[in-house]
């Protein structure tokens, strides 16, 4: 396991140098989920550094909370606005990708028995937990199964543990989940009528991540569930406040979601920063 790991790290691209007052920091794009591990090039750019700064905690103690307010039971669930066509085109789209996973051998009986299954569970999820905790539940499991199982921030936090990194949060998990609390129950919707073509999604996904095409991924990603004022327009000026003084001093390593990305990018240019890309 540990061989095919290093087999199948790549460089990371999603890397900005800051520079102001002779000072260097960088900024990382950071995805929550992703196909492949970036350890050996994110160790690089841990050891240039003295301090690691993140969005937030992602102790398991602390996500706890998110899944404690997230599970709730909502005033209007997603299971009722939802058009049943969308609540089968989920059931059958989570389904037909697990049963490709299948040896073809038993496919047709992984079919029948999983297909059981996420009828029974979507529909549950649908109906018990809040819209955006709905829909995180539904694509995690679909980008699960795709073995889209690594993250990036778990990544950089777990090697700034290794190497005694001093480790900063930007925000607490009460202001994430009051962030979360404002996703459009409309664009889930939206999104999820687009379930069949998640699969051509996170392969354009991939492919711009990899090459560290910033513009390319904002472009694709407009149609993303958290791509709304309540996640980035309006955490964006507070994550660059709390994140300058870091910056400033220099020997930071920055990470954020890749979507704030053009947002800190914008208003360290305007506060005096030098900015490379690194790719």
């Amino acid at each position: 396991m540990a061989l095919l790991n290093l087999i199948k790290q790549k460089k990371f691209k999603m890397i900005w140098k800051l520079e102001v007052d002779g000072k260097t920091s960088y900024l990382a794009g950071t995805s929550h989920k992703f196909s492949y591990p970036f350890r050996k090039s994110l160790r690089e750019y841990v050891m240039k550094t003295k301090r690691i700064v993140l969005e937030g905690s992602l102790e398991q103690e602390i996500l706890e909370e998110v899944l404690v307010v997230g599970r709730q039971t909502p005033k209007e669930s997603l299971y009722e606005i939802l058009d049943s066509s969308i609540i089968e085109l989920l059931i059958r789209k989570i389904t037909s990708v697990y049963t490709q996973k299948t040896p073809p051998t038993f496919q047709v009986l992984a079919d029948i028995h999983i297909g059981v299954f996420y009828e029974k569970s979507i529909r549950e999820i649908l109906k018990k937990n809040k819209p955006w905790m709905a829909f995180f539940l539904i694509w995690y499991e679909f980008l699960e199964i795709q073995d889209w199982k690594y993250s990036i921030d778990i990544e950089i936090l777990n090697i700034a543990k290794e190497l005694n990194r001093s480790i900063h949060f930007l925000e607490t998990i009460h202001e994430q989940i009051q962030a979360l609390e404002g996703v459009p129950t409309d664009r889930i919707v939206n999104f999820f009528k687009y379930a069949e073509h998640w699969d051509d999604y996170i392969d354009k996904y991939e492919k711009l991540y990899f090459k560290g095409d910033l513009k390319g991924l904002m472009e694709l990603s407009q149609i993303f569930p958290t791509r709304c004022p309540s996640i980035i327009e309006n955490r964006d000026p507070i994550l660059f406040e709390r994140m300058l003084p870091y910056l400033k001093e220099g020997d930071s390593l920055v990470a954020v979601g890749v979507s704030h990305i053009p947002g800190i990018i914008d208003r360290a240019y305007k506060a005096g920063f030098k900015i490379t890309s690194i790719n």
